[in-house]
């Protein structure tokens, strides 16, 4: 929490966040009241701190006009199934803010962590080569979403004392992190084209969100005669189910 208080503090003087945390939010990292309290743009936020990485499940498609998620991921194993989950409640135009330790600040190049023994992995901009097999890329990882423009990607070290090492200095007044802002875009609509699929189920309902990114301009043939599952076709109500989602 303190981490938090530190940077929402620094954050109330940039205009840029001004114009982030606006409208409806959801935060799944216990910020909901540092949000509220300083920030007159935002209308409000919905806490969410059991199962976030499902927040697909709790909420429809296209709700909040932001999401923030601080020192969360680290923590995480479905770290990208969790981000997906975030964007898809955001609407088109909303932002999503992540915020996780950086190796260097935080960790200080010794893995596992010192400071904390539950963090997964450890984040760096851009770092090579990595010092370590849990040293993910920020940047790497973000280039794995479709649909998102990065606004904002920086190190937030207000307070950090360079010359000083082997101490957490999170726990004072410092942040040892990097801050990241997407905007959920559009999606691009592209030449129209047939597709055909094996019918293997996991593969299919992976697809499916492409797919109907592209609309009308797409048409989609599946072998029913294969399905993956037992060597179980795929039925008609599952056909027709599929045909529901790519229609709505």
């Amino acid at each position: 929490m303190q981490e938090s208080q530190t940077a929402f503090a620094r954050r109330k003087d940039d205009a840029f966040w001004k114009e982030i945390l606006v409208g409806k939010g959801l935060d799944v990292s216990g910020d909901s009241e540092i949000i509220t309290q300083g920030f007159p743009g935002v209308v409000s936020v919905v806490a969410m701190r059991e199962e976030q990485y499902l927040a697909s499940r709790y909420f429809p498609p296209c709700v909040f006009d932001f999401v923030n998620s601080s020192d969360l991921i680290e923590h995480m194993n479905y770290v990208y199934t969790a981000i997906l989950g975030w964007l898809y409640v955001l609407k088109v135009g909303g932002h999503l803010i992540l915020t996780v330790p950086d190796e260097d600040l935080y960790e200080q190049n010794v893995w596992p962590s010192r400071w904390n023994s539950d963090h997964k992995c450890s984040y760096t901009i851009l770092r090579k080569p990595r010092p370590h097999s849990k040293s993910v890329n920020i940047i790497d990882l973000l280039s794995r979403f479709p649909n998102v423009q990065v606004r904002r990607i920086q190190l937030a070290d207000s307070g950090y004392d360079y010359t000083l090492r082997n101490t957490d200095q999170t726990l004072k007044s410092a942040e040892a992190h990097i801050e990241v802002v997407l905007r959920k875009m559009p999606p691009v609509v592209l030449e129209g084209k047939t597709y055909k699929h094996s019918g293997a189920r996991g593969d299919l309902v992976y697809s499916l969100a492409a797919v109907k990114a592209l609309g009308s301009k797409a048409k989609l043939f599946i072998n029913r005669s294969n399905g993956h599952h037992f060597h179980i076709p795929i039925s008609d109500e599952e056909l027709a189910g599929i045909a529901e989602f790519l229609k709505t």
